[in-house]
């Protein structure tokens, strides 16, 4: 009578496990998701969801304060120095996250801050040299403050 019993039970605990792991998203896939739909504000609360539940995500930093600054309208310099944070959190976890050091420098060339822009562009091509959205900047800049 154990043997009969013992199948359904373990089969029953495999259904709930697979539904809670398997069936149900990440709030980093839900945000990703929010995000190709054109919801960012979602998308951003999802990334702070996940942040809370993995606070070592690099990704979910990097992403978050991606669209931080994408969707800064207003150019609110508060807005901006949030998603440099998210950033350089991302930097912290992962020190060789080219991609980190290029939003970083993406906002500071938004803001204005042309210099500090470039010295984010070189440490993003210094990681990955192929990194060709930051070379872009480094040319463009440098060309317009007339640095060789």
């Amino acid at each position: 009578m154990i043997s009969v019993k013992f199948p359904f039970l373990f089969l029953s605990f495999l259904l709930f496990f697979n539904s809670c792991v398997i069936g149900d998203k990440t709030h980093f896939e839900k945000a990703y998701e929010l995000d190709q739909k054109g919801d960012r504000p979602a998308a951003i609360m999802e990334y702070t969801e996940e942040l809370k539940v993995n606070p070592n995500n690099s990704k979910a930093f990097l992403e978050r304060g991606k669209l931080k600054c994408i969707i800064n309208k207003e150019n609110s310099p508060e807005i901006f120095q949030d998603a440099i944070v998210d950033c350089q959190e991302a930097i912290k976890i992962n020190p060789n996250y080219d991609e980190a050091y290029f939003v970083i420098g993406y906002t500071n060339f938004i803001m204005g801050k042309k210099k500090s822009a470039l010295m984010d562009f070189k440490k993003a091509v210094q990681i990955n040299p192929n990194n060709s959205s930051a070379l872009f900047y480094i040319k463009n800049i440098e060309k317009e403050l007339h640095i060789r």
